[in-house]
């Protein structure tokens, strides 16, 4: 028997080798599409596209989490960390001073809260809303110097050098100043106070951003058509 037959018989039906009572049937594809001619039913085009769109979800879902990972700021205790909305209120609350100068406080330009030496420990302020991801500059306004020092890296300082040291503790984010130039006796202890709703770390990168909103749309278009299907 020639090839190109024993080909044409495959695709149609059982092939039995010459001289012997061995059957071989098509293979599974092959069945599928000869019972589903022989059923004069067509392959469902909508499945196919509901099989894709999930598979589709399912790479997006993993991709958006790992890009969500990666944005997340991660909470460390150190000296020079970013502070950043992490979505709501933001409320303050002074901890204490160990200084001998006058300082106070704000952030991104609030009015200057909690005078260090006449401030009861545990008071607090609501700074309002800040939407997740905005960058925080708290500033330690030092009345007897007329200095100012800013939280992070310390680029914003006059010396150059990072004056705030960053903890979290729970729920809270503690955050006390030193308030001399050059870093002074560096104990951290001039001015300090906590927050809610802040998160430590790296702002999020743009195209780390862009990553997670593309894949919010692409699941929302999933989602769509799911419910146009049914």
């Amino acid at each position: 028997m020639r090839t190109l037959d024993a080909l044409k018989l495959f695709q149609g039906r059982s092939v039995q080798a010459p001289g012997t009572s061995v059957a071989y049937l098509p293979a599974a594809s092959s069945r599928r599409q000869l019972a589903a001619s022989a059923s004069n039913q067509s392959i469902d085009p909508l499945h196919w596209e509901s099989v894709f769109m999930k598979n589709i979800g399912k790479k997006v879902t993993c991709a958006l989490g790992l890009a969500a990972a990666l944005a997340a700021p991660q909470a460390r205790a150190d000296l020079g960390d970013d502070l950043i909305a992490a979505g709501g209120n933001i409320v303050i609350r002074f901890e204490g001073s160990d200084a001998g100068y006058n300082s106070l406080i704000s952030v991104n330009g609030s009015p200057e809260v909690f005078p260090n030496h006449s401030t009861p420990v545990g008071t607090e302020f609501d700074l309002g809303f800040f939407a997740a991801g905005t960058p925080l500059d708290v500033v330690l306004h030092v009345l007897n110097t007329a200095q100012f020092f800013h939280s992070g890296s310390g680029a914003l300082n006059s010396d150059g050098q990072p004056h705030a040291f960053v903890n979290v503790v729970g729920d809270r984010t503690f955050v006390s100043f030193e308030d001399l130039v050059g870093g002074g006796d560096r104990d951290y202890n001039d001015h300090m106070f906590s927050f809610t709703n802040i998160a430590v770390g790296a702002i999020p990168e743009p195209s780390v951003m862009a990553l997670m909103l593309g894949g919010l749309g692409v699941l929302g278009f999933v989602a769509r058509r799911r419910r146009s299907q049914h």
